[in-house]
């Protein structure tokens, strides 16, 4: 049911048993050829613990070309989807995870539509 990048790879337990939960604990370390580094920092990586409190940025780089992790991929991807769609969220990072008090970014997607609301409520 729950899958751990990078040690879990594909997006399915099995065939026809999927994932339903990506748990992230572990630090993703590959070489820039694509290759595994565990235990030890990668030229690409990805480690939760970097950011220490504080919000990622938008926009994380992609994994390497060679790298065939297709979870570590798909939970890049979604970090960068979500950053991406919510209004102000450069000015937020940067801040440290304070909400800009004015935002003239307008939401890209429904969910973020619903982000925007929440935080001018605030």
């Amino acid at each position: 049911m729950m899958a751990q990048p990078p040690w879990d790879t594909k997006m399915e337990m099995s065939p026809t048993k999927p994932f339903y939960i990506l748990h992230y604990t572990y630090g993703m370390d590959y070489t820039k050829e694509g290759v595994f580094t565990p235990g030890k920092y990668g030229e690409w990586r990805f480690d939760k613990r970097t950011w220490g409190g504080k919000p990622i940025t938008r926009n994380l780089g992609a994994p390497p070309a060679g790298m065939k992790n297709d979870l570590v991929r798909a939970l890049i991807d979604a970090f960068n989807e979500a950053t991406d769609a919510i209004p102000c969220w450069t000015e937020y990072a940067e801040a440290g995870g304070v909400v800009p008090k004015e935002c003239k970014e307008a939401p890209k997607h429904y969910l973020a539509e619903e982000a925007a609301a929440k935080a001018k409520a605030l």
